[in-house]
């Protein structure tokens, strides 16, 4: 009976064990988890950052413009008009010449503002932001801010792009740089400086004329057309700067409205205008950089030193007309060059 039984007992050994290599026949051993993580594929790399390096703007061959903007185009001091696609240039008026920028200053404004939201993650559109008393001070086009409110940084940025409002910009201004606005204007100009603009100088986050005679910010055509395609990266922003009208404090007893001041946008409706930014003081004149979308391409325009708004309007208005009328030339080729190194009105 025991021989049956030990019988039995290998028997049963045997076939677990024919069992076992039966079901693992052919099967690959599980790899280690280090070479299983080595064996997904990696995320590709961010692209390299667009610097005036990068943009490397060349000028297309061009019909010349028509006759009723040549008028308009002497009255600008400085102006161009690039094809973001082929990366272009279709017109131009002394491009790299600095002048006067007004509240097209706030462009770096929200550039420092969208990067401190998406890439260093230290602000949120949910941010409530108190008003400070200094805040309060800043005049020309504003939104009457009161040391005693509260408002999230998406309401800001909406005061910022949409009414133009130095109070709303000097408020991030502050914020953003730890309660010292001189500190956050610092970092506007080593972010100009790494985006390889030199022409780019700012003494404050809103536009206003600083003292009697001291210098106002000041670019040129060509930075802010790079600037402006910097803005473009972000889709929140161009949402909020396409806004014909909208509302702070709207179920209060102090209604604000916030009408853009982009008339290319607020009461020209020029086609496939969605920003993006006015400026105008005595020395600046009437300025504007202005981005267009029409059948999936792009046109930034910048005019500068206008004599009214309505020349102005009607120049920029033209341009992308006459732009979109120019045949498209072919998109660049990426290129491996490192980015480049660190290196009175209203105001509205």
């Amino acid at each position: 009976m025991k021989k049956w039984i030990i019988a039995l007992v290998l028997l049963a050994h045997v076939g677990g064990l024919a069992w076992f290599l039966l079901r693992n026949r052919g099967a690959e051993p599980a790899p280690a988890p280090e070479a299983a993580a080595a064996s997904q594929a990696q995320p590709p790399p961010p692209p390299p950052e667009l610097t005036m390096a990068r943009f490397a703007l060349g000028v297309a061959p061009a019909a010349p413009l028509p006759a009723k903007l040549a008028p308009l185009a002497q009255d600008c001091r400085t102006g161009i008009l690039v094809d973001l696609g082929s990366r272009q240039i279709l017109w131009q008026k002394s491009p790299d010449q600095p002048a006067a920028i007004a509240s097209m200053t706030k462009m770096m404004t929200a550039l420092l503002a969208m990067e401190a939201i998406h890439k260093e993650k230290r602000l949120d559109y949910a941010t409530r932001i108190p008003v400070t008393p200094t805040a309060a001070k800043i005049g020309g086009s504003q939104v009457w801010l009161d040391p005693k409110e509260i408002f999230t940084a998406e309401e800001l940025l909406k005061c910022v792009m949409i009414k133009s409002a130095n109070d709303a910009s000097h408020l991030l201004a502050e914020h953003l740089g730890g309660g010292d606005a001189a500190a956050f204007v610092a970092a506007m100009n080593r972010r100009a400086q790494e985006l390889g603009c030199p022409g780019m100088k700012f003494y404050n986050a809103h536009g206003l004329p600083p003292a009697r005679n001291a210098p106002e910010n000041e670019a040129t055509a060509r930075e802010l057309a790079l600037l402006a395609a910097r803005l473009l990266e972000y889709p929140d922003l161009m949402r909020i700067s396409a806004i014909k009208m909208d509302w702070i404090r709207k179920d209060t007893p102090k209604p604000t409205e916030l009408f853009n001041h982009n008339t290319l946008i607020s009461r020209l409706n020029c086609p496939g205008v969605d920003g993006l930014k006015t400026g105008l003081t005595n020395k600046a004149g009437n300025c504007v950089t202005a981005t267009c979308l029409r059948n999936g391409r792009r046109l930034i325009a910048v005019a500068t030193g206008c004599s009214t708004a309505k020349n102005r309007d009607r120049l920029v208005a033209g341009l992308f007309d006459w732009g979109y009328q120019q045949p498209p030339a072919a998109a660049p080729a990426a290129k491996a060059t490192p980015p480049a190194a660190r290196q009175p009105g209203h105001g509205g």
